[in-house]
């Protein structure tokens, strides 16, 4: 599975293989004249919130977020343009990691994210391939040639979304500007502690075949399990 021929990378990595993905919206409150239309405007996922708030009526703001001393919601309301009340850009960059930033046309990616999965070296970037990312053929392609991006590798996805053609050298301004961009937003990155790794969680997963929020590890093999909301 996760398998995104022909772009580069797969699951766990911040290639477009592993990051980019289709959408479609469908509905009647959508406007008939964007029926059947291809939008290509970035959406990040987290702005389904704001969209879905929008459509709903209803606040973005999270006060009990606020009052635990979490940072402000970053989603965007993608409703005007997928309504078709717009047609620029709501979103004009995109921060996918503390590693990875886009910008328009160009995509800047300077290593792994040691959040979704500790690998050691935080500049290199695994999966600098064209296959599976995921299960038994992903976990044997993690074996296969990581891409040092210690100094930054630039690339322009809209012409080259394989990122078959770093563009560092050829665009040497784009890349310290999105360098110092991309400084400035870690600063206000959100990493809570997610504890530490139990090994009876792996025996969860086998017993129920998915991760559950069970409590405590282990309790997946047992009819009684707690839900943890």
């Amino acid at each position: 599975g996760a398998d995104n021929w022909p772009l580069r990378g797969a699951k766990t990595s911040d290639w477009e293989g592993g990051i980019r993905v289709n959408a479609l919206v469908s509905g009647g409150v959508l406007p008939q004249a964007v029926r059947g239309t291809v939008q290509d405007r970035y959406v990040h996922i987290a702005d389904w919130y704001a969209t879905f708030c929008e459509l709903a009526q209803v606040d973005v703001d999270d006060s009990t977020a606020r009052q635990f001393g979490l940072p402000p919601v970053d989603s965007m309301s993608q409703w005007p343009l997928l309504s078709g009340k717009v047609s620029t850009p709501i979103r004009k960059e995109m921060h996918i990691s503390p590693n990875t930033l886009i910008q328009g046309r160009w995509k800047l990616i300077t290593g792994n994210d040691q959040a979704i999965k500790k690998t050691g070296t935080r500049d290199l970037v695994p999966l600098d391939v064209y296959r599976a990312g995921y299960g038994a053929k992903g976990a044997k392609n993690w074996s296969a040639p990581w891409r040092n991006c210690s100094e930054g590798c630039l690339f322009d996805i809209r012409s080259d979304p394989r990122e078959m053609h770093e563009m560092s050298d050829v665009a040497e301004s784009k890349l310290r500007s999105m360098l110092a961009r991309l400084e400035e937003l870690n600063k206000g990155s959100f990493v809570p502690d997610r504890g530490q790794v139990y090994a009876l969680a792996c025996g969860d997963l086998l017993q129920t075949g998915y991760y559950g929020p069970f409590w405590p590890p282990g309790s997946g093999s047992s009819t009684v399990r707690t839900l943890l909301v």
